[in-house]
């Protein structure tokens, strides 16, 4: 971690969550869930409507999925527009929570997290994403940072953008 206004930050989603929590409660902080707020799924639903309004002959939709925000309002979003749109979810190896949450019927927490992919390293989904994942998303495919690392290298070579492991 580092610290930043006398406050010491995690590299670990999980770690930051507990210390927002603990903040709260001794400054009187607001916290905000930044993937288990029912605002901030359908903020991301935003996303699908964008898709949807500027592409007429999509068949699916590919999204990172952490703690599932992300892919809990496209995915409601897009089956409430176009049904017949597939909505994938990725997942990274090394922070399977979700994936193993919807697999095994029932939100699990992982032990620890281990991926280059920062973005979406979180230990255990939420309640409210898991259930939408559960009901909108069509599958969950893993990947690991040898693909995503993969995938980077091609982003940068072929269309010379650098993009973040979790994009």
């Amino acid at each position: 971690g580092f610290v930043f206004n006398d406050y010491e930050l995690s590299d670990c989603y999980d770690d930051a969550y507990k210390k927002a929590l603990e903040l709260k409660e001794s400054e009187g902080y607001t916290f905000i869930h930044p993937f288990d707020d029912e605002n901030v799924i359908a903020g991301q639903g935003t996303i699908a409507l964008e898709i949807l309004n500027d592409l007429d002959n999509i068949d699916a939709i590919v999204v990172p999925i952490g703690g599932g925000g992300l892919i809990s309002g496209i995915a409601y979003t897009a089956k409430q527009i176009r049904p017949s749109v597939k909505v994938y979810g990725v997942q990274v190896a090394g922070a399977p929570s979700m994936y193993n949450s919807v697999k095994d019927g029932k939100i699990e927490c992982l032990d620890s997290v281990q991926t280059i992919a920062d973005g979406i390293a979180v230990k255990q989904p939420g309640e409210n994403t898991y259930t939408l994942v559960s009901e909108y998303v069509d599958e969950i495919a893993l990947v690991t940072d040898d693909e995503v690392s993969s995938a980077i290298l091609a982003l940068i070579e072929k269309q010379k953008m650098i993009a973040e492991g979790a994009g």
